[in-house]
């Protein structure tokens, strides 16, 4: 069984795992980055540094997507939507 998921940090809290910080501390500020610059009437507004910075954050989510589709061990078979139906 694999899932698609979203982490949300619950109210309150303070802690986030530090192995996935350090996998994806680059992707995570590429994001915050490119929804900052996209808001829209706001002085720090920059669609074009927007535009890079979601350029960049969409190539490390790719990245990451092939790595997972890559990670494939004989006992843990992925799913692929193509042949499942």
């Amino acid at each position: 069984f694999r899932a698609a998921v979203a982490l949300a940090p619950e109210r309150g809290g303070d802690e986030f795992p530090e192995n996935l910080m350090l996998k994806y501390q680059d992707t995570i500020t590429n994001g915050a980055l490119m929804m900052a610059h996209m808001m829209p009437g706001q002085e720090w507004t920059d669609s074009e540094r927007g535009m890079y910075y979601r350029a960049l954050y969409e190539r490390s989510i790719e990245q990451a997507r092939l790595e997972r589709i890559m990670d494939v061990k004989p006992y843990r078979p992925t799913y692929n939507p193509a042949i499942s139906g």
